[in-house]
């Protein structure tokens, strides 16, 4: 019998879950190495659509971003497909007036022009299908409104060690033993991150999804920036 798919949406869901607990302390606290995304997102949304504006955060996770930002005088909705994420958001920053929501995964109706901006820190990596998933994120902004995503450089060094770690858990068994090592959580983060693009390719993806591609930033960094326009 054949194994199961395990970078399905239930395998995404479940590993996301398992971290929920740890995963604002470790990423976002002191020492997270999360932290700069906070203010590449707001200085970015700052020159596109100052507050206070509409925002969607995408695959918000526990939920810092969202809750940056909506200090920063945005209105906020966080949405992410692990019940566990958006519990932990609840718990962690029920004073933010940011509205926290599970998404299913049956459903991908995100609203119709509902947004100013939509941000995704690191989630169109990890989707199963990206086509739909852009068309339906580009479908929640207003005309003129903004999609600003973080995805993988895959031309950075980084990513080389990373194609490493995928390309073993390509082995049933490789995985089985990663599991019970203190790097499960960072072999099983680069087996789920499946979608490893060019920005041309991204930027065609974005203009099929009715996106203009505007610019991207920071070339030397492991994550590229990409920005696409709804038309006004």
């Amino acid at each position: 019998m054949s194994e199961p798919d395990l970078r399905g949406t239930e395998a995404q869901t479940a590993f996301f879950d398992r971290q929920a607990g740890h995963w604002s302390q470790c990423h976002y606290g002191p020492q997270g190495g999360m932290v700069p995304r906070i203010a590449r997102f707001a200085d970015a949304l700052a020159d596109l659509v100052p507050a206070p504006a509409d925002i969607l955060d995408y695959g918000c996770g526990t939920g810092d971003i969202a809750a940056a930002l909506a200090a920063r005088g945005y209105r906020v909705e966080a949405r992410d497909m692990s019940p566990k994420m958006i519990e932990q958001a609840r718990t962690l920053h029920a004073a933010s007036g940011v509205r926290f929501v599970v998404v299913e995964p049956a459903n991908l109706s995100l609203g119709e022009r509902a947004f100013d901006a939509v941000l995704c820190s690191s989630v169109l990596e990890y989707v199963q299908n990206l086509p739909e998933t852009l068309r339906s994120l580009a479908n929640a902004l207003k005309p003129g409104g903004w999609l600003l995503a973080t995805v993988p450089n895959i031309h950075h060094p980084l990513r080389r060690q990373e194609a490493a770690q995928r390309a073993m858990m390509r082995s049933a068994f490789m995985r089985s033993l990663v599991r019970v090592t203190p790097w499960r959580a960072t072999f099983e983060t680069q087996w789920l991150s499946h979608n490893r693009l060019s920005v041309s390719d991204w930027a065609a993806l974005l203009r099929d999804a009715q996106l203009r591609p505007v610019w991207r930033d920071c070339q030397d960094h492991p994550l590229t920036l990409l920005f696409g326009q709804r038309s006004p």
